[in-house]
């Protein structure tokens, strides 16, 4: 989102071979997903990080990274299932 296109892309593609090794947060790889504008993408991973179970998925909600997400049907529903997966009592 900085403007430095070509260096996002080669961080992300560091992180996907480096994933292929050792665990890479599926957040961390969605962020890099946004800031390259691949709404999709980012959406994917996200729902990755959701269903591993990922402490920071919490902070999607106030996420500066995620804003450009906000509007997405699909980032509403994960914001949404994440505030039910939080009541006490819900599993």
């Amino acid at each position: 989102m900085s403007g430095a296109r070509e260096e996002a892309q080669k961080r992300l593609e560091q992180l996907l071979r480096l994933s292929l090794q050792v665990y890479v947060p599926a957040i961390d790889i969605a962020r890099v997903y946004v800031g390259l504008g691949q709404k999709e993408h980012a959406l994917e991973w996200l729902q990755k990080a959701y269903d591993e179970h990922s402490d920071q998925i919490t902070y999607i909600g106030v996420d500066p990274s995620f804003d450009p997400l906000r509007k997405e049907p699909r980032f509403q529903l994960l914001s949404q299932n994440l505030s039910l997966s939080q009541i006490p009592g819900k599993d």
